[in-house]
């Protein structure tokens, strides 16, 4: 788990939603990677609210290298993204639960996502910080615990 805030710093494209979030299970050489971010101006609490389909596409799972975002919107519409209240500049506290290949991840205390086929599952590896393009992220408080 992890205290989380993202903005967007005007150096991204013009689509820029300030993604930052975890990367776990990722191999060596970080070319395959699985993850969790939050798009924080497609929150809910922002104001004015994001415009359909924006207001439900605030929290993402995604696997590198092949199960990006727009292969699981067209296969799996909805599954692997939902709804959030998080905002722009505003801290959020992110918690990611894995058990072999289920995934249950919440934002400030509200389950939000439950995924029950991790592409990566049972996969030792590195977990990392995630930012995209065009956001500045913004980490604090980091726990991870070992069951």
């Amino acid at each position: 788990e992890v205290d989380i805030a993202g903005a967007i710093n005007g150096k991204g494209s013009p689509d820029s939603r300030a993604f930052a979030g975890v990367a776990f299970h990722v191999a060596g050489s970080a070319k395959t990677f699985e993850a969790v971010y939050l798009r924080m101006s497609n929150g809910s609490k922002n104001v004015p609210p994001p415009p359909a389909p924006r207001d439900v596409r605030a929290v993402q799972y995604v696997a590198h290298p092949d199960f990006h975002f727009d292969v699981s919107r067209k296969q799996f519409p909805g599954k692997y993204e939902k709804a959030a209240p998080v905002a722009l500049d505003t801290w959020h506290r992110l918690r990611i639960e894995i058990a072999g290949s289920h995934m249950r991840v919440s934002v400030d205390g509200v389950e939000i996502l439950d995924v029950d086929d991790l592409r990566l599952a049972n996969r030792g590896g590195s977990i990392g910080l995630f930012v995209d393009d065009g956001t500045t992220g913004y980490f604090s408080n980091l726990r991870i615990l070992q069951k």
